[in-house]
């Protein structure tokens, strides 16, 4: 289980709930598959994205995916009306590309452009997201929470993704 928190301008999507039965590698194992790599924060127009395996405090900062296509498509989710939304992860492995479809199915009347695993930008907040052949669906909706969060920059190393892709070949060439 995940949660998201929104807060005005920024929000933080993180893992509430492990397999417990699970040992811990195995558990980890999981969440990668789910493209999971740590708690994100989104802040103004950027994502910061934890890297556990470069560390708990290193982050790498990205920018807000910008290129959604809105579609006349609608469904109800939790007695919410939301609309369909597309775009592509363009993947490089190597010389060859793989483009990956992403779907979100965002609510115009929850006025927070956030959604799960650090996709955002819509005109209204993602209750449901696929990205390959893992699906985040909201299960809970508290509209009036009191729940609030930091975003403490000062204590993460924060990356951009060259340098990221860097550090991660310096630990594959080890």
């Amino acid at each position: 289980k995940f949660k998201l928190i929104c807060q005005k301008e920024n929000s933080k999507f993180s893992v509430i709930s492990n397999l417990t039965e699970l040992d811990i590698s195995l558990n980890q194992t999981l969440l990668s598959f789910s493209n999971y790599t740590g708690l994100i924060y989104e802040e103004k127009n950027n994502i910061l994205q934890q890297s556990i395996i470069l560390g708990n405090n290193t982050f790498i900062k990205k920018a807000i995916k910008q290129d959604w296509i809105l579609e006349n498509k609608s469904k109800n989710i939790d007695g919410f009306v939301c609309y369909k939304a597309t775009t592509t992860n363009k993947i490089t492995y190597g010389e060859k590309i793989f483009n990956h479809p992403v779907i979100a199915w965002y609510c115009p009347s929850i006025p927070y452009s956030f959604g799960p695993n650090g996709y955002s930008g819509l005109p209204g907040l993602i209750l449901e997201l696929q990205v390959r052949n893992v699906v985040y669906g909201a299960t809970q909706i508290d509209l009036n929470t009191a729940e609030n969060f930091e975003i403490d920059t000062k204590k993460m190393k924060i990356l951009n993704e060259q340098q990221y892709k860097e550090a991660l070949d310096k630990i594959n060439d080890f």
